[in-house]
């Protein structure tokens, strides 16, 4: 066999190697990106009292809806332009519940959609039973979807 071809096959199969490598690796960090370590539930709830950096009162000119929770924070959207590391506080009922849930916490990122910004909230500062309740709530709806 000529070295050359020899050669060629080498190179070429170190190539093939690299590239699914390369792509291995590619899948495993986009994997790493997604996961979660909370379930995040779907929902659509309207806040009774949504406060950002202590002082505005962001319902009294704008309107402003939970898109989805979990145990360590929410995604909250609305017309009110939020910047990172804003300090949220959020009152709100959870679907069938009469308790109310008070939740601090801060905006870890911001995303806009049409003329509305969504923003991702981690939690501060949440009393356990309301965490507890929350739990719950994800569990109970987790199952139903």
């Amino acid at each position: 066999m000529n070295v050359t071809i020899l050669i060629v096959i080498i190179v070429t199969l170190m190539a093939i190697n690299v590239t699914l490598l390369l792509a291995l690796l590619g899948k495993k960090l986009k994997h790493n990106r997604k996961k979660r370590r909370s379930s995040r539930l779907p929902v659509n709830i309207f806040p009774e009292r949504f406060y950002v950096d202590g002082r505005v009162d962001v319902l009294l000119e704008n309107k402003a809806c939970i898109k989805n929770i979990s145990d360590t924070g929410l995604a909250v959207e609305s017309d009110y332009s939020m910047k990172k590391n804003m300090k949220i506080l959020l009152w709100f009922k959870l679907p069938g519940k009469e308790t109310r849930i008070e939740v601090e916490g801060r905006a870890m990122w911001i995303g806009k959609d049409f003329h509305e910004s969504i923003s991702g909230v981690k939690y501060t500062h949440i009393k356990n039973d309301d965490k507890l309740l929350i739990n719950e709530f994800i569990a109970l709806n987790m199952k139903k979807e």
